[in-house]
């Protein structure tokens, strides 16, 4: 998450070379008005094909998307970064769902303030080293970093989240 997140706010930035920087805000509002029909459809998905298949492929079709279109380097880059945010809507309440289910009443509160604080300090770390990266490279070398990195994660999440039968 730390460099996902990282990534997300650095994109901005890298951005510019491409579109004008009052269309930034444009593309983050759009962004989030994907997610919201991503998260208006989200229950249907995960009631056709499984709250741990929703999680887990909208988590790698987001991130090979996401790879895709910055490694394209162009004009279409941040239409492309910005149509992957419905996948992040899907994704979301599903997560949510499944690590609900993976505590107990008594560990729930405890547990996602511990998640949440090391998602942040991943963050914090996440977004250090990636503008360190952009510093002694460029922003595109910075953000496909971040992408190859937050890559490793998938891995981890599937082996996290798989029901357990």
């Amino acid at each position: 998450w730390g460099f996902e997140e990282s990534q997300y706010q650095f994109s901005a930035a890298f951005y510019t070379q491409f579109v004008p920087a009052w269309t930034l805000g444009w593309f983050r509002a759009s962004g989030n008005i994907l997610a919201a029909f991503g998260y208006l459809f989200s229950h249907k998905i995960t009631q056709k094909i499984g709250i741990f298949k929703t999680v887990f492929h909208s988590i790698f079709i987001g991130w090979v998307v996401n790879i895709i279109a910055f490694a394209m380097n162009n004009i279409a880059t941040p239409f492309i970064n910005t149509l992957s945010g419905i996948l992040f809507g899907v994704r979301m309440p599903a997560q949510t769902a499944v690590m609900q289910q993976e505590f107990s009443d008594h560990q729930r509160a405890t547990m996602g303030s511990v998640v949440s604080l090391f998602g942040s300090l991943l963050f914090a770390v996440g977004s250090v080293f990636i503008g360190w990266v952009a510093d002694v490279w460029n922003p595109y070398v910075a953000v496909l970093t971040a992408f190859a990195l937050s890559g490793f994660g998938i891995p981890l999440t599937y082996k996290a989240l798989k029901p357990k039968k």
